[in-house]
């Protein structure tokens, strides 16, 4: 009979014991322990057979493993246990199994952070329960000052957090930054979150060592439920950021909120501020096709003819999109067809490009100039033809753009379609006599 060496390892010093007990092959890590497997052996990370599979939830070997001696209180070289490996895993059998068996509720990794905290963070209420019924502690802090409720409240588990409140814990803690619960619920628009936090007393004013409040981090990570919310709760918009108003405007406009908008422009938004790349809302509402809030927005004072720092305007940004109903009233506002971008394009070279033929056949209708050209010499033919856009090349075409046409390279149209592949468009172009022997400058 052969004898295989059960001890033996690979080369991250994983042993056959550690990979059954990491897959839950109850059976095979009997067999293994019967054959003298050390239950005690560490991989290249310090971590053990019974730590693997409490990571893992295989409360069957969790069980037999410690029942042939394995540690329960064994920290790896992250500083993790098995019950915190279990807990932050969300295994609650494995965890109170541990905690039978003496694992400390308060053994951490190298941050501190609690087997409650873990369970928090996950959203386990009943081991979170079940933690606080064996007395541990929901004002315990990580190195990093975070708490159970930090952490129920930045991942959105509302039951958790009206458990831990109601257990003690206190919603006006700081991190180490002076972050707060209701902060960390904002950043990730946790909206019931917030609402029960500043029902039970959290401070909308209050700010982070920083000087970041709330409102700042809604604002900062486009969350406009909340950002609206906190402002219902009184918190200072200027307090918020230099350009709150600005933000939470623009905000309200590409999500295409209407009675937001007219809410933060009673209180004092204006309609024409623009942020650091000369965006404004009616930029951004015209992008998105928010009709009703590009009418809103042009009837309280905003420019159509404003552009970005890029050079591109409301009209450019509807066009691109294929937004007609917008195109079609920023045109009748004023919007010039022929504005272009820093590189010359133009609306009807955007939509062009995009294969938005209800808005090219607009804009040209409209008087835009098909023979226009960009500033490396492409003609909004060139751009439908190099992006294969077959129905916009026809009614560019028929409506007098030229094949032959050629940018500061020589290229034509029939080209750019015949480098991408386009083969329905090389045929029409073909068929309009575009010249098949015409070579580029090179």
């Amino acid at each position: 009979m052969q004898h295989a060496d059960v001890g033996q390892a690979r080369q991250d010093g994983w042993t056959a014991l550690m990979l059954a007990s990491h897959h839950g092959h109850m059976s095979c890590v009997e067999h293994l322990v019967t054959h003298r497997a050390q239950v005690g052996e560490t991989n290249c990370d310090g971590s053990t057979a019974l730590m693997l599979a409490s990571q893992n939830g295989h409360l069957p070997c969790v069980e037999y493993l410690v029942d042939q001696g394995a540690e329960v209180g064994q920290i790896n070289y992250h500083g993790s246990t098995a019950i915190l490996l279990a807990s932050e895993n969300g295994h609650r059998a494995c965890v109170d199994y541990l905690l039978t068996k003496g694992a400390q509720e308060l053994q951490a990794r190298n941050v501190s952070m609690t087997t409650l905290m873990l369970a928090s963070k996950n959203g386990d209420l009943a081991s979170v329960k079940y933690l606080v019924r064996q007395e541990a502690q929901v004002g315990d802090i990580s190195d990093d000052g975070s708490t159970a409720l930090m952490l129920a409240s930045e991942n959105g588990h509302l039951a958790c957090m009206e458990y831990l409140v109601t257990q003690g814990a206190q919603v006006g803690e700081v991190d180490q930054n002076g972050t707060t619960a209701l902060m960390f619920a904002s950043k990730e628009g946790h909206l019931q979150c917030l609402r029960y936090l500043v029902t039970n007393g959290a401070a909308v004013q209050q700010t982070t060592h920083k000087g970041w409040s709330a409102l700042t981090f809604a604002l900062q990570s486009k969350h406009l439920s909340c950002v609206q919310y906190l402002i219902s709760q009184g918190a200072e918009v200027g307090q918020a950021r230099p350009d709150s108003w600005m933000a939470a405007l623009m905000l309200a406009a590409s999500v295409g909120d209407l009675t937001c908008m007219e809410q933060f422009v009673a209180q004092g938004a204006k309609v024409g501020e623009k942020d650091q790349d000369g965006s404004n809302a009616l930029m951004m509402a015209s992008e998105q096709g928010h009709l009703s809030c590009v009418q809103y927005l042009v009837t309280h004072g905003a420019q159509v003819g404003e552009a970005r720092q890029d050079g591109q305007t409301a009209l450019i940004l509807a066009s691109q999109n294929g937004h007609l109903a917008c195109a079609e009233y920023l045109v009748g506002q004023g919007a010039h067809l022929w504005q272009a971008d820093q590189d010359g394009c133009t609306a009807l070279m955007f939509a062009s490009k995009q294969g938005h033929l209800a808005c090219v056949a607009y804009l040209v209708t409209k008087g835009a100039q098909v023979w226009q050209t960009m500033h490396n010499g492409w003609t909004a033919l060139m751009l439908a033809s190099h992006h294969g856009h077959m129905p916009c090349v026809e009614y560019l075409v028929t409506h007098g753009a030229q094949v032959g046409q050629t940018d500061r390279h020589g290229q034509t149209a029939l080209m750019l379609a015949s480098q991408n592949g386009h083969l329905l468009c090389i045929k029409y172009l073909v068929m309009q006599h575009a010249d098949v022997g015409q070579a580029r400058q090179d």
